[in-house]
């Protein structure tokens, strides 16, 4: 395999050189390329952090006062925050016949590395990044239609909850949505039907050898169908998957006997409508997740518990023996919706966006959940239009990844293109939270002694405080702010381009409330009391964010 990996390697670079490709009768090419760099700067006007005043630890003995600012997942010692990086992608096809292909993408990324010298010394020839195969695929075409088989993008609709790249101009701005599936894709006329399952992927995680049959999923299936014609395209499908852990998964007695064994059964699907006659457009689209968990009794009548669910104990259902009880199930829905008209150079676009967030009782997550927050999941491509600071380097201030989750949003944006090839734009967000599944104190730096693990000090924590027992309040008030971008994409020279992008984010009530203040006594207590607000100081003021990010693309 990784001679396999060497040979298209170099069949890539010889591509690239512009020297000829020939074997036999194969015919290779790339599709498209794409050559960034990326700078990036982020900065809070003033020393009124998200968690409090500067250079304050109120908490013995003081270790953490230099953890200021806030920039992705970790904190600053200042306000300001800046990176630059190079990252590189290639898909390519390399052509068998006229009926087989084999594709891939390619990717180096400096943002990536796993050479801290490349870092710290710049001046110094080293190794910047490992060049890796993303994606590898195979496509044949049958008379029944295209088969797929092998690791490739999955995107479907508008990529609110299946975003992927379809080629290397996008792929850095997309989700990372990807299947490694045994597919059949057939075109009827105006319809697209496609079905696919997998022979084998992995279900439980516990067993100590993944090639168990025992670990892997019973079933997985994929079903969608597409209609389009003239203006309109619409589709809908899904996935379905279960697997079974028991337990023979664990390693002692003890732990076998106490183990209730459990059925996972999921599915994941979609549907959506686009709309564009040229003049207006509109796109629309429904996502959904269920999941379910159902447990059996253990062997020496063990229920659950709390830590296992990470919700509330289990609840017996009415009527039965307490030895059997409500499964834990999630039921997810996201929608969205964008439309606007194009005059000429102008175009002018709106944005209605529901993500889902988490429900709790009592203090802790319940056994019925209404949302999902995965990095395969995201709908980074959705928000990245419309805001860069708030979703794409703030995590909508739950961790999420580059994207919007748990908030409801309104944007606008305005494009001019004032030459052929330079189009300047303005765009106008709004968020807030939806969902009151989030407690005060829900986002701190690590409190863990430096002396202990050096490696924490500077995270950020993201998790509900206090539990079943000593709840701590959901954060009462759901405004996350509003951001402002404005930006230009200048195409400078053929295949060459400047993107350049400004931004302005005044953070809502929300951050106050799940933002713990380093100012506040006793704020990393365990669990937290209202005696000092939870480890929070509702009232103070929280300074802006600016925001700037530049890219210079080569691309193909």
């Amino acid at each position: 395999m990784k001679l396999r990996f060497e040979f298209l390697t170099f069949l890539v670079i010889l591509a690239l050189l512009g020297a000829p490709v020939q074997c036999e009768a194969w015919e290779f090419k790339v599709d498209s390329a794409l050559l960034t760099f990326r700078y990036v700067y982020a900065s809070q006007a003033g020393s009124d952090g998200f968690f409090g005043p500067f250079n304050v630890d109120m908490r013995s003995p003081g270790d953490l006062a230099p953890l200021n600012g806030w920039f992705q997942r970790k904190m600053i010692s200042g306000t300001t925050a800046m990176t630059s990086f190079t990252r590189f992608a290639i898909f390519t096809t390399l052509k068998l016949n006229q009926a087989v292909s084999i594709q891939g993408t390619y990717r180096i990324n400096s943002d990536l590395t796993t050479d801290w010298a490349a870092i710290e010394n710049p001046d110094l020839e080293t190794s910047i990044s490992y060049g890796r195969w993303t994606r590898l695929w195979v496509m044949v075409k049958s008379p029944l239609g295209n088969i797929y088989y092998g690791r490739r993008g999955f995107q479907q609709g508008c990529g609110l909850q299946f975003s992927s790249a379809d080629t290397a101009e996008d792929i850095f701005e997309s989700g990372r949505r990807t299947v490694d599936i045994f597919q059949l894709e057939s075109f009827w006329g105006p319809f697209t039907i496609g079905a696919g399952f997998y022979p084998w992927r992995l279900g439980s995680t516990r067993y100590w050898n993944i090639e168990d049959q025992n670990a892997a999923r019973s079933i997985h299936v994929l079903g969608y169908i597409k209609y389009s014609a003239g203006p309109v395209e619409t589709g809908a499908g899904g996935f379905y998957f279960a697997f079974h852990e028991g337990p023979e998964a664990l390693k002692t007695v003890s732990e076998r006997s106490a183990f209730p064994p459990r059925s996972t059964m999921a599915t994941e699907g979609w549907i959506y409508l686009k709309y564009n006659n040229g003049r207006f457009f509109l796109n629309t689209e429904a996502d959904w997740y269920y999941r379910a968990i159902n447990y059996e009794p253990s062997m020496n009548d063990t229920l659950p518990t709390p830590e296992q669910y990470r919700m509330n104990p289990p609840v017996p259902l009415p009527g039965d023996s307490e030895k059997y009880f409500l499964p834990p199930y999630t039921e997810s829905w996201r929608y969205m919706m964008e439309f606007g008209a194009l005059s000429g150079p102008n175009r002018l676009s709106f944005l209605l966006a529901h993500m889902p967030g988490p429900d709790r009782r009592h203090g802790v997550l319940i056994d019925r959940q209404p949302y999902i927050q995965d990095a395969e999941r995201s709908a980074y491509g959705v928000f990245y239009p419309y805001s860069i600071l708030m979703g794409k380097y703030y995590m909508a201030g739950v961790d999420s990844y580059r994207d919007m989750s748990a908030s409801n949003v309104a944007a606008v944006r305005f494009d001019r293109m004032i030459a052929s090839n330079l189009n300047i734009f303005g765009c106008v967000m709004k968020a807030n939270r939806s969902s009151n599944g989030y407690s005060w104190g829900y986002v701190r730096p690590d409190p863990t002694d430096p002396a202990t693990d050096p490696t924490k000090f500077g995270s950020l924590n993201f998790r509900n405080r206090g539990s079943f027992n000593s709840p701590v309040p959901s954060v009462p008030d759901d405004d996350l702010g509003w951001e402002f971008n404005v930006g230009i994409a200048w195409k400078l020279l053929e295949n060459w381009r400047i993107y350049a992008r400004g931004a302005y984010w005044q953070p809502g009530k929300w951050f106050n409330y799940a933002c713990i203040d380093k100012s506040v006594p006793g704020w990393d207590s365990e669990p937290p009391t209202s005696n000092n607000n939870f480890g929070t100081n509702p009232y103070r003021t929280i300074a802006p964010i600016m925001g700037f990010e530049l890219y210079l693309d080569v691309r193909l």
